[in-house]
């Protein structure tokens, strides 16, 4: 058990369970794409400024994925869970 690493998924276990309130209201913000990949980028560079954009960079493309590819059609690919594969991928390649 790494103290350290527990402490960068902290706000993504945090991030996660609020999804439990998009059952009740589904205008909820998801936001644990975001804080997933914050902690990854914060746990393999260590500098805050490079985690932070790395969040907004996920952020984005989930939003953008989400207007793009998911409007008017007949299947489902979960924004989020592109924003995580596209941002862990740079993240793990880079660092």
């Amino acid at each position: 058990f790494n103290a350290k690493i527990y402490y960068f998924f902290a706000a993504f276990s945090i991030s996660a369970l609020t999804l439990i309130f998009a059952l009740s209201d589904p205008a909820f913000p998801a936001t644990h794409h975001t804080t997933l990949v914050v902690g990854y980028a914060m746990a393999q560079t260590g500098n805050i400024i490079i985690a932070v954009v790395f969040g907004v960079i996920a952020h984005f493309i989930g939003l953008i994925f989400g207007m793009v590819l998911n409007t008017d059609c007949g299947t489902h690919i979960d924004p989020p869970a592109v924003a995580i594969a596209t941002c862990s991928l740079i993240i793990f390649t880079l660092f």
